[in-house]
């Protein structure tokens, strides 16, 4: 910067004054000049707004143009400048404008964009400046970085944690679309940013001293991502399911990579129309539109590629997506998007509970709970035993089938060998009774396992197949025999009728104890299934015992590492269930083992053995190594983000070793995933690891809201001491030690 420098003299020698023109060129100049229409107001981006340098325009909206820029007093960052558009600042655009900086400025949520400052330029245009989020829209990353099923739906959740806080603010966004959820990384996690509440509405205050008016006749919002009732063109009676609805066709695009409508038809339709469809056309299910993304192309050398190209964008093939989205999530999105919003959730952290719902295996709220439904779910939760029964029926009536015929084939040689005619003829019938047997009961049970039970007349069926057992059917079908009884057990314990169910199991048990080890598959299915009945009854003692048994008969297979840590898992929870706590933690433990050394491919794939590194870190905790605790915890997070455990435990124990920036990072990412979760002990852990430094984690007055709702009255007995220990701390943060005390 000296005056001397090099680049001085550049600057100087570019800034000199042009040789002044002739008296004959001002004249032609100025002719021309006179000729020409006044010139209109330009969009000239200026170099800075108040302590802001502007350093690129980054995005332009229907009333505002927003810019990169750099602040460097008082504190030194790059934020995203927002300014109302030159010759837009009438007085429903600046009352709009002014409305989205207060409404930002109200809200405080690690996934909405923050507003840092708020004023007016040298010409009286309003700015605000905000945080800056170097990201890219919602289902850009998603695709971009190939995103699984479960990994957009955990991101999805965010975003409908961000929108609910902005709705419990009294804030509708009314155009939720992937453009206005960013997602930027942050210490190499991708967090979704909702920004641009640029057409936001107040629920329940006064955002600007001036109305914040709708022209009656305007279409407010993006037509592709808009709800019916904002198509109605009054724009007068929208509330927060409005959002509601857009975030259902967030998810639709997330899980298709299409719209429900086409952008192209929606807006060829003129105004009218295109509210007319909005109004009055049902979205097809997203199942459906995965299966007619190659219909659409029929004909198309694309055609065939089209379902399979947007499979890989999940990492998966094209008919695994389909079975993924098929069913929960087919319902979610429709019930997202009803027509009439009272058939809608009421709030996204409804939305966002029920697709918690499905990723846990649990019944959703926006289907109907049907027997068939049920028992599906009731399959997701009992692997280990559903598995093994399926796996004993189907691979036994299989071999069964296969030694039926070499039995025929036996006899026929046999008997003519023997020339005894009518000898072989009854052993020739025999045989055919056999095999027909064994296909009549594979029959059975392939129907009974498509149905989950529930075809009609499938109770009475099940009835007519114990009575005909009972009587004779497949006495001399040993293994088939066994496979039917486990099955239709089954379905009687999915229909809670457990006298009926374990009469079944204990009709398979009598009939397989005399195999001794050649009947292991069967024992071990047939205990874990008796496991079920008992823990049915709470009678622990029992399940306990047959899991010991399954246990044991596992254990004699070859290659069943996987299915023994299973059983290992379901034996853990049972000695927990039990009080022997140690004991479930060296059952974890071995599980762990297992599962690693037969196959790590098997500890990526199922989230749920998180647990299992969270009980591991647990131990070295215990044993003072807790660097190895940090290690396992950190693992469990990774395998399974929804585990809140293990950030939980994480986060103490960076804290207790000093790392205050990891601490801070695991306690903010606990408040930010379970914060929301309506469960109390989810906000009360929450709230509590972060609330354990003087500076607490985030928001102290979200974090004792979440305190006074775990500690609100009607908490179970066992849990209400930690609830209340935890509102203690809240009070103890704010300064209230007279309440803190009490």
């Amino acid at each position: 910067t000296a005056t001397g420098s090099p680049l001085r003299a550049f600057v100087a020698a570019m800034a000199e004054v042009p040789a002044r023109p002739d008296a004959e060129t001002l004249e032609a100049e100025a002719t021309v000049t006179a000729r020409q229409p006044p010139a209109r107001p330009g969009h000239h981006d200026p170099e800075q707004i108040g302590p802001y340098r502007i350093l690129e325009r980054i995005g332009e909206g229907g009333m505002g143009l927003v810019y990169k820029a750099e602040q460097r007093q008082p504190v030194r960052r790059v934020v995203a400048l927002k300014v109302i558009r030159l010759g837009m600042d009438t007085e429903e655009v600046v009352a709009r404008f002014e409305a989205e900086r207060q409404a930002l400025a109200l809200m405080n949520h690690p996934n909405v964009a923050k507003v840092y400052e708020a004023g007016v330029t040298e010409t009286g245009r309003p700015f605000f400046a905000m945080e800056f989020v170097p990201g890219v829209p919602l289902n850009s990353y998603c695709d971009n970085n190939r995103l699984t099923t479960r990994q957009r739906l955990e991101m999805f959740i965010e975003v409908c944690n961000a929108i609910q806080h902005a709705h419990q603010k009294g804030i509708i966004h009314r155009d939720l679309k992937p453009g206005n959820i960013l997602v930027t990384l942050f210490d190499g996690k991708p967090v979704p940013k909702v920004i641009d509440f640029g057409i936001a509405k107040a629920t329940n205050q006064q955002l600007a001293q001036r109305t914040l008016y709708t022209q009656t006749g305007a279409l407010i919002g993006t037509p592709e991502y808009m709800s019916p009732e904002q198509a109605q063109t009054s724009g007068l009676d929208v509330d927060t399911r409005t959002d509601v609805y857009s975030l259902g066709v967030i998810l639709f695009e997330l899980l298709t990579g299409t719209q429900p409508f086409d952008a192209k038809v929606l807006r060829s339709a003129g105004l009218d129309g295109m509210a007319r469809i909005i109004r009055e056309t049902d979205p097809p299910r997203p199942s459906t539109r995965l299966t007619t993304l190659t219909e659409q192309t029929a004909g198309d050398a694309k055609g065939g590629g089209a379902r399979a190209a947007a499979a890989s964008l999940h990492r998966t093939d094209a008919r695994t997506l389909r079975k993924e989205v098929a069913g929960d999530l087919d319902w979610i999105v429709l019930k997202a998007m009803e027509k009439d919003r009272t058939r809608r959730y009421d709030s996204a952290a409804a939305l966002a509970a029920d697709v918690r719902r499905h990723l846990d295996s649990e019944p959703v709220l926006a289907r109907p709970p049907s027997t068939a439904y049920r028992v599906s779910k009731f399959v997701n939760r009992h692997k280990v035993g559903v598995a093994a029964a399926a796996a004993v029926a189907l691979a036994l009536v299989a071999g069964l089938g296969l030694a039926t015929y070499g039995m025929v084939q036996s006899r026929r040689q046999s008997q003519r060998a023997d020339a005894a005619r009518r000898e072989a003829t009854e052993a020739q019938a025999a045989a055919e009774r056999a095999r027909d047997e064994v296909n009549e009961a594979n029959v059975f049970l392939r129907d009974l396992f498509m149905s989950f039970g529930n075809a009609p007349g499938a109770r009475e069926r099940l009835d007519a197949a114990v009575a005909r057992m009972d009587a004779g059917w497949l006495k001399d079908q040993l293994s088939t025999h066994v496979a039917c009884r486990i099955a239709v057990g089954y379905f009687y314990l999915t229909q809670r009728s457990l006298p009926l169910a374990e009469r079944q199991f204990r009709a398979a048990l009598d009939l397989s104890r005399p195999e001794g080890d050649r009947a292991a598959p069967a024992l071990a299915a047939i205990h874990t299934a008796l496991y079920e009945v008992a823990r049915a009854r709470d009678d622990n003692a029992a399940a306990l015992e047959h899991l010991r048994a399954a246990l044991a008969e596992q254990r004699k297979l070859p290659n069943s590492e996987t299915a023994t840590a299973a059983l290992l898992r379901t034996l853990a929870d049972a000695r927990d269930a039990a009080g022997d706590d140690d004991g479930g933690r060296r059952m974890r433990m071995e599980a762990l083992g297992l599962l690693t050394t037969a196959n790590t491919r098997d500890l990526a794939a199922e989230p749920s053995n998180g647990l299992l590194y969270v009980e591991r870190g647990t131990l070295h905790a215990r044993a003072g190594h807790f660097e190895e605790a940090a290690d396992d915890w950190a693992r469990a997070c990774t395998l399974d983000p929804a585990n809140h455990w293990g950030r939980y435990r994480l986060a103490c124990v960076k804290l207790y070793l000093g790392d205050d920036k990891s601490y801070r990072e695991a306690a903010g990412e606990m408040v930010r995933r379970f914060g929301g979760d309506e469960r109390r002990e989810f906000g009360e852990r929450s709230a509590k690891v972060a609330l354990l430094t003087s500076e607490p984690v985030g928001d102290l007055a979200q974090l004792t809201r979440l305190a006074d709702r775990a500690a609100a009255p009607g908490a179970a007995a066992t849990l209400a001491p930690w609830f209340h220990l935890c509102k203690s701390l809240a009070e103890y943060r704010n300064g209230r030690w007279d309440a803190a005390i009490e």
